[in-house]
């Protein structure tokens, strides 16, 4: 397959450590193994997610429109030694900054959706092609009008198995004389119902098992955050915070866990490990165990809270955690049948080719010029821009 120069670009503000953060890390870092690679990010401030990228060119510091010239222009000096065939943006913000920079008018850029919940509206934005990671959202695409010329590809998100600290290394040592759950997500303003569904699960639990509970994440809301503490305190839960700058890296906390609570990227890579894992649902109040008879099911919706659970996973759900933690044998069932589902459809490691054939295609592809693509996604460039203005 031929060797393909892409530039990721990313919009980085706040904390910048989300779950498309560490996609675009890792992502980069396969395709990397055999094909030219940078990551520019733009922004405020830069993310601490690719310290240790080889991939990673630099930080642009945008805050204001006025800062887009001098982006634009240290922009085209680096395109003029890189040479990209292709322009990979992470999320909305980093595709409308690169659709009115001069620097990139003569490259196509496409556009990774990284999960979420389907758009509101008929029309969303538009790239020269659309890389989705939840069947959700490709399913959507495919069967909208709108967008049946433009070259989609469904790659659902991948993670790399993690190379994670062992109890004796780390400041937390796992306590093996209980069942620990972790919970990994940023905290207050995202996710709440996830954690409060945790809540509920280990209330249940504790009347019969030694449980405990690590929430692990950055704190988003400060106040929102200390509703949800106090949900914690008044039930007198067995459940430890830990919100500190060690939280950037939360998947190192793994090896505490005997099961994990997981959301998106975290329950993926959880399960690159083994460890059992289980996910929200719509339709319920506690979290549900994701078993080889379940998964795809909520692999439709990308491990959300929007997940909908059939009614076997309901009828059975608590008895099945239970069984997790008093029966070691259907303990290393559902962890064998979880490393197998990892293999089979989150590996990093069998995701550059898919990538590489979809940019190719991409490349290929006459369907807009730029400024048609300017023109079909000026509602939210001015939006964007505007909101950038002073």
């Amino acid at each position: 397959m031929n060797e393909v120069n892409i530039i990721f670009l990313i919009y980085s503000q706040g904390k910048a450590s989300g779950g498309h953060y560490h996609s675009c890390n890792q992502i980069s870092k396969e395709i990397r193994k055999q094909n030219k690679v940078s990551i520019i990010s733009l922004g405020p401030n830069a993310s601490p997610v690719f310290d240790g990228n080889l991939a990673f060119k630099e930080h642009l510091f945008y805050t204001k429109v006025i800062d887009l010239f001098k982006v634009n222009y240290e922009l085209n000096e680096y395109i003029k030694l890189f040479k990209p065939d292709i322009i990979n943006c992470f999320d909305t913000e980093s595709l409308n900054i690169a659709l009115v920079l001069p620097a990139l008018f003569k490259h196509k850029i496409i556009l990774t959706k990284c999960g979420g919940p389907n758009p509101k509206r008929n029309r969303w934005q538009f790239a020269d092609g659309l890389l989705l990671f939840s069947y959700e959202n490709f399913e959507w695409f495919r069967n909208n009008l709108v967008y049946k010329n433009i070259p989609l590809s469904l790659v659902s998100n991948r993670v790399s198995r993690l190379e994670i600290l062992n109890s004796s290394q780390s400041e937390e040592r796992k306590i093996t004389d209980r069942f620990n759950f972790i919970r990994i997500s940023r905290l207050g303003g995202a996710y709440e119902k996830t954690l409060e569904d945790s809540f509920r699960l280990i209330e249940k639990l504790m009347v019969k098992h030694n449980v405990f509970l690590y929430v692990i994440g950055r704190i988003q809301n400060e106040n929102r955050f200390e509703n949800l503490k106090k949900i914690a305190e008044r039930k007198r839960l067995p459940v430890k915070f830990i919100t500190d700058e060690r939280a950037s890296t939360a998947s190192q906390f793994l090896y505490l866990g005997d099961c994990v609570i997981g959301t998106g990227r975290s329950f993926m890579e959880a399960t690159s490990l083994g460890i059992p894992s289980l996910t929200p649902a719509e339709n319920n109040d506690i979290p549900i165990l994701v078993s080889k008879n379940n998964f795809n099911n909520f692999f439709r919706t990308n491990f959300s809270e929007r997940n909908l659970a059939d009614a076997d996973s309901l009828k059975n759900n608590l008895k099945n955690i239970e069984n997790l933690i008093s029966d070691s044998s259907y303990y290393n069932k559902i962890s064998n049948d979880t490393i197998n589902l990892f293999h089979l459809h989150f590996d990093a490691g069998i995701v550059s080719e898919k990538y590489i054939s979809f940019y190719l295609k991409c490349i290929e592809s006459n369907k807009f010029k730029k400024i048609q693509l300017i023109w079909l996604n000026l509602p939210y460039i001015i939006r964007d821009l505007f909101k950038n203005l002073l």
